[in-house]
């Protein structure tokens, strides 16, 4: 299991400006998990708005907290059970802690055996077992990003067990572009993620004119990856009122 400290992709504190609610409820989160309790959040909203940054934030301040990272895949989608199988990966060592039936169920859908795929609810209870096994020793954080590419199979799994989420200690983070292409992931609690206000966008732009500094904002609507594109891409002759137009 991945250690979750100092683990977010070289995450700056520049690159989450105007996200202090996000990462509070995500600080709390993970505080939860340290005292025992468990805790689940979706997150949605358009490419690029910064869901991936906020599960980076998550990731490293996970200090004494166990980190199991998926990240769905488009070309991986028909891969019956494929995500869910990358994410346990590291835990698949304390299937035999679970109830025979359940350990079955996943062994089979993970081709580990030759038994027949059991239904659904075995397959996720499993899930929920074994998140509770692999936070037995300390706090578990899932992660879970680009739900909407993640196989339905695993979705579904990954969904019945974070809506069972009690006294386990951990949290599960799921990102996704939109709620209606993942099925019952809509019914869990959820936060939209939408563009940063002027100032933080502007925080984003250092070094810039003014008057370009606000023409990259009225164009990226508040999306940081536009942002850093748009501001990318400048030449001295496409920028608004500099002195080469």
């Amino acid at each position: 299991m991945t250690p979750g400290r100092g683990r977010g992709r070289g995450l700056g504190e520049r690159v989450v400006q105007g996200r202090a609610k996000e990462q509070c409820h995500i600080r709390r989160m993970l505080a939860d998990a340290r005292r025992g309790e468990s805790n689940c959040l979706l997150l949605h909203g358009e490419a690029g708005i910064g869901k991936t940054t906020l599960l980076d934030y998550a990731v490293a301040h996970a200090e004494g907290v166990g980190v199991l990272r998926v990240e769905g895949i488009e070309s991986e989608m028909e891969l019956a059970f494929g995500g869910l199988h990358q994410l346990l990966l590291p835990v698949l060592d304390r299937l035999d802690l679970l109830p025979p039936p359940q350990a079955g169920a996943l062994r089979a859908v993970f081709g580990l055996s030759d038994e027949s795929v059991r239904d659904r609810l075995t397959i996720g209870l499993a899930t929920l077992s074994l998140l509770s096994e692999a936070a037995a020793g300390q706090p578990l954080l899932c992660v879970v990003d680009d739900l909407q590419w993640l196989d339905r199979p695993s979705v579904d799994a990954l969904v019945f067990a974070a809506r069972r989420l009690r006294a386990e200690g951990v949290v599960m983070l799921l990102a996704t572009r939109e709620t209606s292409s993942v099925g019952g992931a809509k019914a869990l609690p959820h936060v939209s993620v939408t563009g940063v206000d002027r100032q933080s966008a502007a925080s984003m732009l250092p070094g810039l004119a003014p008057p370009v500094t606000e023409w990259i904002i009225d164009q990226a609507q508040g999306n940081p990856l536009a942002l850093q594109e748009l501001a990318a891409a400048l030449t001295p002759a496409q920028r608004p009122g500099s002195s080469d137009r």
